[in-house]
């Protein structure tokens, strides 16, 4: 088994756990802080506009729209990972021992459907890399 990084939202709140290899229990990596979404509404409706319509007419008038959302994926992502995981985050030591490891996979975890509904698979470290990702109800 690999190394878990394990985000845990529960009624509006995130706690960040690191299960290492080996470990049965994931300890804790700090206290549960309120957690809220890094992208507004609009940005959700930009992307699922992308994923979903543009891909049907990805020309003429909605050219340039699409160009424009796709230049804003991979900052979308950044600013997801950022919130979880960014300087002065409970989760980033946890993040930083996780990547110590030679393979580690990222499980977001919630009963939650508007915190699971989140583009998690933008997630976007940048240079340092990213964990692998679960989603798990």
């Amino acid at each position: 088994m690999p190394t878990r990084l394990i985000v845990q939202e529960n009624d509006g709140s995130i706690q960040v756990l690191l299960q290492r290899e080996g470990q049965i229990l994931a300890e804790a990596a700090g206290p549960a802080v309120p957690f809220e979404s890094p992208l507004s509404p609009r940005e959700r409706e930009d992307l699922r506009w992308y994923l979903e319509d543009y891909l049907e007419a990805p020309y003429a008038v909605y050219r340039d729209r699409g160009a424009a959302i796709a230049e804003q994926i991979q900052p979308w992502g950044v600013q997801l990972f950022e919130s979880l995981f960014g300087p002065g985050k409970p989760g980033r030591d946890a993040y930083v021992k996780a990547r110590a490891d030679t393979a580690c996979e990222l499980w977001i975890a919630s009963k939650a459907p508007a915190f699971l509904g989140l583009p998690w698979e933008l997630l976007h470290a940048g240079a340092s890399g990213a964990c692998d990702a679960m989603l798990l109800p």
